[in-house]
């Protein structure tokens, strides 16, 4: 024979969470900012989407491998440039310092006299701790 007997439970028991235990990596969070002195003449400049980019809330610039920076805990990072490849209709490059690897990826989607249009995405990893972060780009480059 079955029961439907609720058991009783020990009121010495007592449900605790399961204390949590925070990773050992910390959350890339890339910074905006508006167009950065140091970057003049042939330069690329990224924001996040095109509202952002009307806004001149830039995520990474620079000026033809010369000076490349994005903005990481209100801290301004500089970086040199890597490794390029710069078609007409596609590109993609590594950037590095001593904290962070940089790859940005993109297509042109217009082009305007001496400035292309262009839609991708920007990927920065912690060299020490390995956490990344990839975020979808928009902007431009040209002269």
């Amino acid at each position: 024979m079955f029961s439907c007997k609720k058991e009783k439970v020990n009121s010495d028991q007592k449900n605790e969470p399961i204390p949590y235990t925070k990773p050992n990596t910390e959350t890339l969070v890339i910074g905006t900012f508006p167009f950065p002195d140091g970057i003049d003449g042939c330069s690329c400049y990224y924001a996040r989407d095109e509202k952002d980019f009307d806004a001149e809330k830039y995520i990474y610039a620079d000026n033809f491998g010369k000076e490349s920076q994005i903005k990481k805990k209100k801290k301004k990072e500089i970086f040199e440039l890597k490794n390029q490849d710069f078609e007409p209709s596609a590109f993609s490059y590594q950037l590095e310092n001593g904290n962070y690897r940089v790859e940005v990826s993109g297509k042109k989607i217009s082009n305007e006299d001496e400035v292309i249009r262009i839609r991708g995405k920007i990927t920065v990893k912690d060299k020490k701790t390995g956490a990344k972060t990839d975020t979808s780009i928009y902007g431009e480059c040209g002269c």
